[in-house]
């Protein structure tokens, strides 16, 4: 916790808005793709039961797939045909409580636009349509967007801010990503996205980051 003080103390509040991931680390994706694989695959005579738990790499490989590839086709599809049975995996409350004091913006890739159309269809089913949303291109990366908290479930990012000065990543559980170590500063491990809310209002409620924190909030 000392190390998420240690950002608010003195801070402008322009300096400390959040990236929030949609992908896996809001919405639960993984169910509604690996249904659809699972049901190609009896299609085709040989018959699986994949679930969530069996990706165990973020390039699918553990599923007998690749993402660019078959399940980049399934993760369209569901997205576009599906929407109803992704799940959303926080606590809009806590989210919009968190929006009090510091901004969020919803942070995602896609490489289809009409994806990228269904998604703010969801974002606006759950409500969440207020938030700026941010939607990147191939090759556009995340950390070179000035945010200073990242809720994010994937690896490689995990990975890349260790190099980055002034930003902490809250890494969101998945068997894709526990082999990264927390630090308690760059990176820190959590449940869920929840948890990660959880946490910033409780160092942001603290009376030491009142007394130093968010100027003109």
């Amino acid at each position: 916790m000392e190390a998420l003080l240690d950002a608010l103390r003195g801070a402008e509040r322009g300096q400390l808005s959040v990236s929030l991931d949609i992908d896996v680390t809001i919405a639960d994706i993984y169910a509604p793709m690996l249904d659809e694989l699972n049901k190609k695959n009896a299609a085709a005579g040989h018959p699986t039961n994949y679930r969530s738990e069996d990706v165990t790499n973020y390039n699918w490989s553990t599923v007998g797939s690749k993402w660019k590839g078959e399940m980049d086709q399934i993760y369209n599809y569901v997205w576009l045909n599906r929407p109803n049975d992704i799940t959303l995996l926080i606590d809009p409350a806590k989210l919009h409580e968190l929006r009090r004091h510091i901004p969020v913006n919803l942070v995602t890739q896609k490489d289809d636009h009409t994806t990228a159309e269904a998604t703010r269809q969801w974002l606006v089913k759950h409500g969440l349509d207020g938030l700026d949303l941010h939607i990147l291109t191939p090759g556009q990366n995340r950390l070179d967007m000035g945010f200073r908290f990242y809720i994010d479930d994937n690896p490689s990012l995990a990975e890349k801010i260790t190099t980055r000065d002034g930003k902490t990543l809250f890494l969101v559980f998945h068997q894709c990503n526990d082999y990264i170590q927390e630090d308690g500063k760059k990176i820190i491990k959590v449940s869920d996205a929840n948890q990660a809310f959880d946490q910033l209002l409780e160092v942001i409620r603290k009376p030491t980051a009142q007394k130093h924190r968010l100027k003109g909030v």
